[in-house]
């Protein structure tokens, strides 16, 4: 009887307390220092990046094994739906995301307040799918982490090359496609580097450039999580530009074919006179 009273307890607290951690891979809120390059990307005023500005918001990510929506539950945020971006990396979780801007977006609401002691000392609560995951900020942690300072050269194959930032525990590249406007679609991620610790240079080798099309280059300066029940950073710096490598004409091709026939024939008339 008591075996069987112990049984229907356990078998209650599955049904009533959320599976805590179960659909998650990992979730965090952390800050984001970012700068876009005014070269390569043209913004209008009072856009937060425009004409390279820096501009700090915080950011909350997390990776979910079922496909409902991820809530984000704090005093800060009150209860927030992040955005699905899908299995935007491939590796069979959702990820979605939320952007905490100190001004009204339609994308993002808001306005929240800006990076600082009001996010910290502070709880995050990640929802989905009856499971739930914590992030907790210590007090002092968020931290407004200087730009990369970030070189390209190459063309199919870029290598990008970054000077060290202060404080950096690790840096990682990311690539995306632009859309109409060239502002880069943030939730079709076509490639992603692993970790860079030591490292502050990294040549791309596949075969995207190919298509002659230009590419958002995303280079991040992260700092590992101050509280272990955050994944993956505590603050973030990022540098965007974009690259393209030149695709040949078609009349240079016809051209450049052209000649090597006729270095090809020259050869072959040199070879005659010679025997």
């Amino acid at each position: 009887m008591k075996r069987t009273l112990v049984l229907s307890f356990l078998a209650l607290t599955l049904l009533v307390v959320p599976r805590a951690y179960a659909d998650f891979l990992g979730a965090s809120v952390y800050s984001e220092n970012r700068q876009m390059d005014p070269d390569a990307f043209s913004l209008s005023p009072g856009h937060p990046f425009y004409n390279g500005n820096t501009y700090w918001f915080m950011q909350a990510f997390a990776f979910a094994y079922e496909t409902d929506p991820v809530f984000l539950d704090s005093d800060v945020t009150g209860s927030y739906e992040l955005t699905n971006w899908g299995d935007c990396y491939g590796i069979g979780a959702n990820g979605s995301i939320g952007t905490f801007l100190d001004i009204y977006t339609t994308t993002w609401g808001g306005p929240f307040p800006s990076p600082g002691s009001v996010w910290e000392d502070e709880s995050y609560t990640f929802s989905v799918g009856g499971s739930t995951k914590e992030c907790y900020i210590p007090t002092g942690s968020l931290q407004q982490m200087d730009i990369p300072q970030v070189t390209v050269s190459g063309s199919l194959y870029p290598t990008i090359s970054w000077d060290p930032v202060a404080d950096a525990d690790y840096y990682r590249v990311y690539i995306y496609p632009l859309d109409d406007t060239g502002y880069p679609i943030w939730s079709e991620i076509q490639y992603y580097s692993d970790s860079f610790f030591d490292q502050y240079s990294f040549t791309y080798t596949g075969d995207l450039f190919e298509d002659g099309e230009e590419y958002a280059l995303f280079i991040q300066a992260r700092q590992f999580p101050v509280d272990p029940s955050c994944n993956w950073m505590s603050n973030r710096s990022v540098f965007v530009t974009t690259h393209s490598a030149p695709v040949p004409e078609p009349t240079s091709m016809l051209l450049l074919g052209s000649g090597l026939i006729g270095l090809a024939g020259f050869r072959r008339k040199i070879r005659r006179r010679r025997q």
